[in-house]
């Protein structure tokens, strides 16, 4: 797993957290939606901002919003 750093949008839907399941065997997975900490919500720039601050270098994004 070494720097395979995988963020997931939308992680707390059923899809969405599907696949963070399935990943967290190969890579160390960021969960982000409106329902986690920190808290995001696309149509609000600062809370991109927030949560931008917050992740490491990824390997790998997927938006499941």
């Amino acid at each position: 797993m070494d720097g395979r750093n995988a963020i997931i949008f939308g992680a707390t839907g059923g899809i969405g957290a599907a696949i963070a399941d399935a990943l967290e065997a190969t890579h160390r997975v960021h969960r982000l939606s409106r329902r986690t900490e920190p808290a995001i919500e696309f149509t609000d720039e600062a809370s991109i901002a927030a949560a931008a601050a917050t992740l490491p270098d990824a390997s790998l994004m997927i938006d499941c919003t």
